[in-house]
């Protein structure tokens, strides 16, 4: 579309009583603009240190299950996947970027699937979902609940607006979910 047919068609909306529409609507700029401000105060944090509770024994039993090298069924029983050490580490056993990288991956995820909500659903209901999701992810004591916010804003998102991209990325983001937290 060139700057001619642009006026020109303004002048045709004015000589027809019409009023000139913007190319994106207020409202929905509004609500990307909302949800990228969500998104932006999710951003992944480097996990808290161990805690000295029952919770922290387990978590601490992981990182070493890990770093022996034991697999998750034969050696150790545990809800967790092979990759659930990354969601509590051990700053001695497990390298600072193994776990930032894996919330680097369901941020990612978060911010993927909002945007595309902003597109597909109506501001109101993209901007709400935002705040849903984001908070979840945000206020969330444990890393897998975080994740499932994540989850969650692809499974909406696919809902929304199928796709062949949609499909490969929530794929993928579920095979990890397998190996990250088994229940």
């Amino acid at each position: 579309m060139n700057l001619a047919s642009v006026f020109s068609n303004r002048e045709s909306l004015i000589q027809q009583g019409g009023r000139p529409r913007m190319a994106v609507p207020a409202g929905r700029l509004l609500a990307a603009l909302f949800v990228a401000w969500l998104v932006a105060a999710s951003l992944p944090k480097l996990p808290f240190p161990i805690p000295k509770h029952v919770d922290g024994a387990w978590y601490y039993a992981l990182n070493l299950a890990h770093r022996d090298g034991w697999r998750i069924g034969p050696d150790i029983a545990f809800t967790m996947g092979p990759l659930g050490y990354l969601t509590v580490p051990d700053a001695e056993i497990t390298p600072w970027w193994q776990a930032l990288l894996l919330r680097a991956v369901g941020w990612a995820a978060l911010a993927w699937g909002l945007a595309r909500l902003v597109k597909a659903w109506p501001p109101w209901a993209a901007a709400a979902a935002a705040g849903v999701l984001c908070s979840m992810g945000s206020l969330a004591y444990h890393y897998p609940d975080t994740w499932q916010a994540s989850s969650l804003a692809l499974f909406l998102a696919l809902i929304a607006a199928p796709s062949a991209a949609g499909f490969a990325a929530t794929g993928v983001f579920v095979g990890i979910t397998l190996l990250v937290k088994a229940n």
